[in-house]
């Protein structure tokens, strides 16, 4: 395997056989895989004792890194046991010829199996362990493989996954069988199919470790016959119960690099910046790539020590299913910038990588050349920019971050919900409208006076005619008595009333000025109205953002944890917080490298306002880059993060409002032709927005459903978790930045759940609530 420090490319080859451990007869797929480069030719297989090779076809296919590759496959079957190593193989490029690693492999007896019968014509399943080293040292990384061989007229229609205990080791979980590496073999002149499971596994500590014992449980499907009906097909199950496999634990030997951060295997590095020209207050990115055989999942980024430079950002491009590997390339992304303007240096100093060679039993450091750079002094106007990723870029794309929001909404979370439902206003108007022929009827009917408003109409009537004083206030007296509830106003008018006329007749009495007349007469049309008057009132809060920000001003002076310390003043209790606040503050946790504390943050912002997309985006960023242990989902899931849960939820109502507009459009206006079909076509399409949107808001990444809120908690560094709540007790590694359900609290420690079901004790220093 090579890497190229000239190209923005990397270009290695590499063959890679399927399986390493085979039987007499057994075939197994060899690709030769070439990667940044066209190669000139098919590249000539060597000759083996013993091993007949044969070339099956070529493909290509884009890598983890977006580069074209390109694979020469062949089928390799040995025809005898024994230790065989398939010698370095050249390929021809138009820049000079690449050479493969040797592999080596084994080809077993047949008495390494172990039979379990099928219950079935007294067929056996045959299975074994196979794994290339049972000594390793602490850290190393070895495959191990689980082969069935199934004879080819058994059936079986369920795969599970073995469950195997580990004791001080650590093993993803086995990858099921593929068409990849499925072969034929005769055994006791019977074709089997052979199906591998494999893991990879590392050691803990120093001593004993074991895989198993495992149970794997399989489905065949017979045929019974049934006394009623006949012959019928079932599903069995089998069961197999495999033995342990030990390993024995190596401790790393003294005298360590200073700068060695656990990478054991073997590696080359690579470094290269992005821009050679650039100001001093710009940063710039350098992309570091490590390529070759070891514990790639858990390397650390190549480092070196500079005080002319400043190491913004580190970020790790996750490898998906390729961290499962032994082989291949890790790449980081690292921001730097000049630290001191007024020393401009002239170069990116050389990174350095140390890391163990368990074959050689060494340590080894690598070390790239010095990149040349050209600094200048920026403009007197210009300004510091941090490095920001965009809203919508997917998390396993991202360079960095999305950057700090200078105007955090502090509304967002009381005024979100209203906005939410409001949308539902404008469906309603139009089922408003489409009962609109039927408001009218309703209103002209209602228009028809009753009798008791003829009356009033008519006594309001008589009020106006020319009359004298006296018979004025009769009038109005009476009208007032009649129809209306007595208040203040009209109070007064009946005092005045008795005043005039119930006295003697032959008193006089003053003329009522017409002014008077008309007030009396507008006050009783007006008492005789029942008026609804319905006010909207909104509340504005001040903005507050014209004024000085002390935590922007912190974040732009790069003084992060005061800008940390400033918002929790201001905003004490993380539940009442604007969700625009706490996303801050987890940015200022991730400049900082507390990335447990930045990933709490953002949950935290979440819990607020489930919608925050910039928030649930550098959340995911965290957890690809940290490897947390977090509910894992299928890849067109994540592709439903392009919109937050709520356009689901909206997209579901519209399907709903659609139907229901629609019916009512039928039965209401009865229509016919265009109409009608169209009516017909939104009959068809809505229940299907209706079930994109539920199934959208249904299979949303949702962790909520593995802890709520109230339970969950985050691992802020990596840490274990034990069996028993003590430090000497066994435990699983446990990354930072994952996810647990909290059950109990005991003291100085916490029991808990993690994502991928396991139960034990972390203490409370490791972690801390959401809420």
């Amino acid at each position: 395997m090579q890497v190229s420090a000239q190209s923005s490319s990397v270009i290695y080859a590499e063959a890679v056989l399927a399986n390493h451990d085979l039987l007499p007869g057994e075939q197994a797929t060899l690709e030769i895989q070439i990667s940044g480069i066209r190669p000139d030719s098919r590249p000539i297989m060597p000759d083996i004792p013993g091993v007949a090779i044969n070339f099956v076809g070529t493909s290509t296919h884009i890598d983890s890194q977006r580069q074209l590759g390109y694979a020469f496959s062949y089928r390799v079957t040995p025809v005898q046991s024994g230790n065989f190593t398939l010698p370095p193989i050249e390929v021809s490029t138009s820049k000079g010829k690449l050479t493969t690693d040797p592999v080596n492999f084994t080809v077993h007896s047949k008495d390494k199996l172990t039979s379990f019968p099928t219950g079935v014509n007294e067929q056996n399943i045959k299975a074994a362990w196979f794994t290339p080293k049972t000594s390793l040292y602490q850290n190393e990384q070895t495959q191990v493989f689980l082969k069935l061989y199934i004879p080819r007229n058994v059936r079986i229609t369920s795969w599970g996954f073995p469950e195997a205990t580990k004791t001080n080791c650590l093993a993803w979980r086995f990858s099921p069988p593929s068409d990849h590496s499925q072969s034929v073999v005769q055994l006791d002149n019977v074709t089997h199919n052979v199906f591998t499971y494999s893991t990879t596994l590392s050691g803990i500590n120093p001593g004993k470790a074991t895989l198993g014992p495992a149970e794997l449980n399989l489905y065949q499907r017979v045929r019974v016959r049934d006394t009623r009906r006949g012959y019928r097909s079932r599903d069995v199950p089998i069961s197999l119960k495999l033995p342990a496999v030990n390993f024995n634990i190596k401790a790393l030997p003294s005298g360590a690099p200073a700068n060695f951060n656990g990478a054991v295997g073997s590696f080359d590095i690579d470094a290269r910046c992005q821009k050679s020209s650039f100001s001093h207050a710009e940063p710039t990115e350098v992309i570091l790539r490590v390529a070759g055989t070891g514990n790639l999942p858990t390397i650390k980024a190549p480092s070196f020590n500079n005080k002319a430079w400043k190491v913004i950002d580190t970020s790790k491009i996750t490898r998906g299913e390729e961290r499962r590997e032994l082989s291949g390339l890790v790449t980081f992304r690292q921001l730097l910038r000049v630290e001191n303007s007024n020393e401009l240096p002239q170069e990116i100093p050389p990174y350095s990588f140390s890391y163990f060679n368990p074959e050689s039993g060494r340590y080894r450091t690598k070390t790239t050349q010095a990149i040349p750079v050209t600094i200048t002094a920026p403009p007197a106007s210009a300004q510091t920019t941090n490095p920001v990723e965009e809203l919508g870029t997917l998390p396993e794309e991202m360079r960095s971050i999305i950057g700090f929001i200078d105007k955090p909404d502090t509304q967002v979370t009381s005024i979100s919900p209203v906005l939410f439902r409001l949308w539902h206003v404008i469906p309603a108007a139009i089922c408003l409208l489409v009962f609109y022929p039927v408001i009218r009827r309703k209103i002209i009917a209602a228009k028809t006076q009753s009798p008791n408003e003829i009356q009033q109409n008519k006594a309001l009537s008589k009020l106006a005619e020319k009359s004298d004083t006296r018979t004025f206030y009769r009038r109005a007296g009476r009208f007032i008595e009649q129809w209306l509830p007595i208040n203040s106003d009209l109070a007064k008018i009946l005092k005045e009333r008795d005043n005039i006329c119930f006295t003697g007749e032959n008193q006089e009495s003053s003329e009522l000025s017409n002014e008077r007349r008309s007030e009396i007469i507008a006050l009783l049309k007006r008492s005789s109205k029942l008026t609804l008057l319905l006010f909207l009132c909104f509340t504005l809060t001040p903005d507050l953002m014209g004024q000085e920000d002390p935590a922007r001003a912190a974040w732009k002076s790069a003084n992060y944890q005061e800008a940390i310390d400033q918002y929790r003043e201001a905003y004490p209790d993380p539940a009442s917080a604007p969700s625009d606040v706490l996303f801050n503050i987890g940015n200022s946790h991730h400049r900082l490298d507390q990335l447990g504390l930045a990933a709490h943050a953002w949950r935290q912002a979440l819990a607020v306002q489930p919608s925050h997309q910039k928030a649930r985006q550098n959340l995911r960023y965290v957890e690809i880059q940290t490897n947390a242990n977090v509910p894992e989902y299928k890849d067109n899931q994540y592709l439903l993060l392009h919109a937050p849960r709520a356009a689901y939820n909206i997209l579901f109502y519209v399907g709903l409002w659609t139907i229901g507009i629609t019916v009512l459009i039928i039965i209401v206006r009865r229509p016919n032709g265009t109409k009608l079909t169209t009516c017909i076509v939104l009959l068809v399409i809505a229940p299907l927005l209706a079930a994109i949107g539920k199934v959208g808001s249904f299979y949303y990444p949702d962790d909520h459903r593995f802890a709520s809120t109230d339970t969950s908690a985050v691992i802020l560094t990596d840490t274990k978790v034990r069996e028993e709540a003590h430090r000497s007790a066994k435990g699983l590694g446990l990354p930072t930045a994952s996810l647990v359900k909290v059950n109990a609290t005991r003291g100085p420690w916490t029991h808990v759940t993690t994502a991928t079901d396991t139960n034990g004790w972390v203490e409370n220093q490791y972690l801390k609530n959401v809420r």
